[in-house]
C-alpha cells in the first residue's frame, strides 16, 4: 500500500540538520505536532548490566558545570584535573594551556536566550532557503544541485557512479527527507502541503536502490554498519504499524554479524559477504563501516530496553577498551596523545568532553571537518566535507550531559560556519 511505502520512506531517511535545530533548541517540543503522534511504546531510561538505574545525570568533573556566581558577582569557572596542559581544550584551540585564555573569556559565560533565539532563527532560516529552492528549481527530482542550480537523480549512464546512484533514486529524496522537519519547525500548512504531494507523486515501486542508511553494497558484499545498523528505524517502523517482521529482520542482521566476531578479541570485521558468512575486509575499528554498529546496539537499548542489546554493546566496548584504544589511559590529564574513542551515552563523559575538544579544534582550523585527517600527519588527508552531523549531535550529547554553555557555543560557531562556507546560491 502507498501508505505503508511513505512511512518507510520516512522513517529510513534522516535529516543531517536536525542535530542542528535540536542544539539550538526552540524548534523541538515546543512548536513542532510531536504532541499528535506521541511514541510511548517503551523508550527506555538507560540502566547498568546489574538493572539498576542511574541517580541522575552524569555530571563529569567539577569544571565542566555550568560558571557560578562569585562574591562580586561575577561569573566563575570551577577549576580542576586537566585545566592546563594539553589536555585543556584552550590548549587544544591554540591557547596557552593554563588559566584563562581568549578562548576561555570567550565560552565560559552564559548563552543567553536572546543569543538562542537568534540562533534559532538562523537554523530555521537556513533551513527555508534550501528547502524554497529546492522546490523552486529540483522537484520532483531527487535533490537540487548546487553547482547548476537544477534538479538531479540518479546518474543512469554511469552506474558505478556511486557517490550518486547509492543515495539518489528517483522518488523525490529531499521532500520526503524534509517531512519532518517541517513538523518540528511548526510549518503546518507546508507540512500539510507536502504531505499531499507525496502521496500523489511518490511512487516506490521502481527498480531503484534504495539507501536505509549507510549500505555501500557491492555484489554479494557490504559493510558491517550498513547490514547492521537499522534496530532504531525498522524498531520504531514496527511498532507504528503494529508488524514486528521489520524489527524481527533487523535483529537477525545483526546476531549475525556477532556471531560472525573473532573468538580471539571479539572485534567484528567491516565488510562481510552476505552469502557465505565470511568477513571480506578483516580491519576492525571505529571509523567508517563499522561506527554506527556499536552505537545503534546502546541506542537500541536505550530506545526500547532489550537487554540483549546492552550486553552485546557492553561486550564489544570491552572488546574495543582491551584492542583499539591507543593513547594514554585518561584523556583530560597524563602524557601521550588523547584516545581515539569516546562514547557519552555510556557514561565515558571526561574522555568525551577531551576528545571533543580535538575535534573542533580541527574544525575550528578549517572551517568544517575533512572527511578525514591524518593524526600522525597533523593534517587532513580527504579534503572535502559532506555535511556529516557527528560532531553536533556529540556537541549536543555533551551539553545535555553537563549543561556547560560551552557546547552551545561551539553549537553556534557551526552554524554558522555552515553558513559561511557551504553555502552556495540555491542550496548548502
Amino acid at each position: 500500500m502507498q501508505w505503508r511505502a511513505l512511512v518507510l520512506g520516512l522513517v529510513l531517511l534522516r535529516l543531517g540538520l536536525h542535530a542542528v535545530l535540536w542544539l539550538v533548541f526552540g524548534l523541538g517540543p515546543s512548536m513542532g505536532f510531536y504532541q499528535r503522534f506521541p511514541l510511548s511504546f517503551g523508550f527506555q531510561r538507560l540502566r547498568g548490566p546489574d538493572g539498576s538505574e542511574p541517580v541522575g545525570p552524569p555530571e563529569g568533573p567539577a569544571w565542566l558545570h555550568r560558571p557560578r556566581r562569585g562574591t562580586e558577582g561575577r561569573l566563575e569557572t570551577p577549576q580542576g584535573p586537566g585545566m592546563c596542559g594539553p589536555a585543556h581544550w584552550g590548549y587544544a584551540l591554540g591557547g596557552r594551556g593554563c588559566g584563562p585564555d581568549e578562548y576561555e573569556r570567550r565560552y565560559s559565560g552564559a548563552f543567553p536566550p536572546q543569543l538562542r533565539a537568534q540562533m534559532r532563527d538562523l537554523a530555521r532560516g537556513m533551513f527555508v532557503f534550501g528547502y524554497d529552492n529546492y522546490m523552486a528549481h529540483a522537484f520532483p527530482q531527487d535533490e537540487l544541485n548546487p553547482i547548476y542550480c537544477r534538479g538531479r537523480g540518479p546518474d543512469r549512464g554511469d552506474p558505478s557512479n556511486l557517490n550518486i546512484n547509492d543515495v539518489l533514486g528517483n522518488y523525490s529524496l529531499t521532500l520526503v527527507d524534509a517531512l519532518d522537519t517541517l513538523a518540528i519547525m511548526g510549518n503546518s500548512s507546508e507540512f500539510q502541503k507536502a504531505v499531499k504531494l507525496v502521496i500523489n507523486t511518490v511512487s516506490f515501486d521502481k527498480d531503484s536502490t534504495v539507501q536505509v542508511f549507510e549500505a555501500t553494497i557491492s555484489n554479494n558484499e557490504t559493510c558491517t554498519a550498513g547490514a547492521g545498523s537499522l534496530l532504531v528505524e525498522f524498531g520504531i517502523l514496527s511498532r507504528l504499524l503494529g508488524d514486528s517482521t521489520f524489527e524481527w529482520v533487523a535483529r537477525r542482521a545483526v546476531k549475525a554479524l556477532w556471531n560472525l566476531r573473532s573468538n580471539n578479541t571479539g572485534l567484528l570485521g567491516n565488510v562481510v559477504n552476505i552469502q557465505t558468512g565470511h568477513w571480506v575486509g578483516k580491519q576492525s575499528g571505529l571509523g567508517a563501516g563499522l561506527d554506527s554498529f556499536y552505537e545503534y546496539l546502546l541506542k537500541s537499548y536505550i530506545l526500547f530496553g532489550e537487554k540483549e542489546d546492552l550486553e552485546m554493546f557492553n561486550a564489544a566496548y570491552q572488546s574495543i577498551q582491551s584492542y583499539l584504544r591507543r593513547g594514554r589511559e585518561a584523556c583530560n590529564e597524563g602524557e601521550g596523545d588523547p584516545p581515539l574513542y569516546v562514547n557519552v551515552l555510556i557514561g565515558d563523559v571526561e574522555d568525551a568532553i577531551c576528545l571533543h575538544a580535538f575535534y573542533y579544534a580541527i574544525w575550528k582550523r578549517y572551517g568544517a571537518l575533512p572527511e578525514r585527517y591524518n593524526w600522525q600527519l597533523q593534517a587532513p588527508d580527504v579534503l572535502f566535507y559532506p555535511l556529516r552531523p557527528e560532531l553536533v549531535e556529540s556537541t549536543y550529547l555533551l551539553y545535555q550531559a553537563t549543561k556547560n554553555p560551552f557546547y552551545l557555543h561551539v553549537g553556534m560557531d557551526i552554524l554558522q560556519s555552515l553558513e559561511k562556507y557551504t553555502k552556495v546560491k540555491s542550496v548548502f
